[in-house]
């Protein structure tokens, strides 16, 4: 896939960014870990339900980037 992108974007000094886009991940901590370690993304981006999860993970990768967004089951109670 880089060598695609490179293709479509020849300019010299080009910068790639890979970011890891997650949401709803109701604890499924197992999967965002996995797609972290396979991925290897520059920044992540958290799109809530559960919050609390992104925060886990940013403490368990400190070197990464990561950008949070509250869900609606983070301002209260989801059934």
């Amino acid at each position: 896939m880089r060598d695609v992108l490179y293709s479509q974007y020849p300019a010299k000094g080009w910068l790639l960014m890979k970011i890891l886009v997650l949401s709803d991940s109701h604890s499924s901590m197992r999967m965002m870990r996995r797609g972290v370690d396979l991925l290897k993304p520059d920044a992540v981006i958290h799109l809530g339900d559960y919050i609390g999860d992104a925060e886990t993970l940013e403490e368990e990768y400190p070197n990464m980037v990561f950008h949070k967004v509250p869900g609606n089951c983070d301002s209260r109670s989801c059934s």
